[in-house]
């Protein structure tokens, strides 16, 4: 399935990820991670196509360089799988 993620990184909180399903009526995911690299961490073991792959982490950077300002990334295509490596298969989750 094809999602939108959205990356928010405020000053004194934790990494954000939204994934809005793109072509459904399914609410988004959030999921707070406890910084920027534990998602990247995670998104090197989600085998993604290259180009999504660079897209995220370019997000990614964006994001946390620019705080409180929210970084989008063009659609990605994220499989069961890789969703739930993702720690994005529930509405709302806290990462510890």
């Amino acid at each position: 399935m094809r999602y939108q993620l959205a990356f928010t990184k405020p000053p004194s909180g934790q990494f954000r990820v939204t994934a809005q399903p793109i072509g459904s009526s399914a609410p988004p995911i959030t999921t707070h991670y406890r910084n920027d690299e534990a998602f990247l961490r995670l998104i090197d073991r989600a085998n993604l196509a290259p180009d999504e792959y660079a897209r995220l982490v370019f997000a990614t950077m964006v994001a946390v360089t620019s705080p409180e300002t929210p970084a989008c990334c063009e659609e990605v295509a994220l499989d069961m799988q890789q969703l739930t490596l993702l720690q994005l298969t529930s509405p709302r989750r806290q990462v510890a």
